[in-house]
């Protein structure tokens, strides 16, 4: 199993300001703005809004899917709400994690 450090890096590699990265279930549009140590910014295309998605969030989620391998449906990480659907739509283009929208739900789950 990966460590989530490792993961973290496999993150920041994989993303670049301008990026778009759609959620799994709304499709929203999201623009990376920054990559940075501490966690991704991206502004929503549906409001404008930026927020930060941290690495403690995406540590949170690798968490639950490390324990579990997978989960449906955003309630299984409830602690980053606002911040769920981007932050498992980013994870899912790792190489080693499948997400995708199952009868409106997110379903991501560590590829085997």
């Amino acid at each position: 199993m990966r460590t989530f450090e490792d993961v973290w890096r496999d993150i920041q590699s994989t993303l670049r300001a301008g990026q778009h990265v759609k959620t799994l279930c709304q499709k929203v549009k999201n623009e990376i703005v920054e990559v940075n140590p501490d966690g991704i910014k991206v502004r929503s295309e549906r409001t404008g809004a930026i927020r930060t998605v941290t690495k403690e969030d995406f540590e949170h989620v690798w968490a639950t899917l490390s324990d579990l391998e997978e989960f449906h449906g955003l309630r299984s990480v409830n602690r980053i709400i606002g911040r769920r659907a981007i932050a498992c739509a980013i994870m899912s283009r790792l190489p080693y994690v499948d997400g995708e929208c199952v009868q409106g739900m997110v379903r991501l789950g560590i590829k085997r």
